[in-house]
């Protein structure tokens, strides 16, 4: 979704514990718009959590669209109770026909029916941009998480925010 949050980081560093995340979300795009402010308030309402900035590859995060300079305006969310599942986030910051770079998102899979912590194996994650909107598409078994994240995408994808 499109939206500038800067250095907005409404969440408690203990809530990163035992995670492959950051507990602070370090970028390199400091402006806020109204959106984005609208947009975090929503989602932190919503129990999600701002991963741009928070991974080992994207600290502090990277730039995601550029034109005539460059910003963090796609933004990476996920559930407070799916966070274990996430391992890394990264830009790839290679020309395409887009103004957006493409962002490859790491997740851990579980190997059972039943969590199992050392037991992970990585799954394909893909999105696709079509009229502003972000689709995704996992290979796992969560789907009440993708059908809510994608209801929350179209909610929050009417208009841009790229200044």
């Amino acid at each position: 979704m499109n939206a500038r949050v800067g250095q907005l980081n409404p969440w408690p560093p203990d809530l990163f514990s035992g995670y492959l995340l950051n507990d602070t979300a370090l970028t390199t795009d400091d402006f806020i718009c109204k959106r984005g402010r609208r947009i975090m308030e929503f989602m932190v309402d919503s129990d999600f959590v701002l991963l741009n900035g928070r991974t080992k590859n994207d600290s502090p995060a990277q730039p995601t669209y550029f034109n005539t300079g460059t910003s963090i305006i796609d933004l990476v969310w996920a559930d407070i109770s799916s966070l274990h599942l996430i391992a890394d986030l990264e830009v790839i910051l290679e020309p395409s026909l887009s103004d957006h770079y493409p962002i490859c998102l790491s997740i851990l899979t579980e190997s059972a029916n039943h969590y199992m912590p050392n037991a992970h194996k990585k799954t394909a994650i893909s999105s696709l941009k079509s009229n502003g909107l972000t689709m995704l598409r996992k290979n796992t078994k969560d789907a009440y998480l993708l059908t809510r994240t994608c209801r929350i995408l179209r909610i929050l994808t009417q208009t841009n925010c790229t200044s």
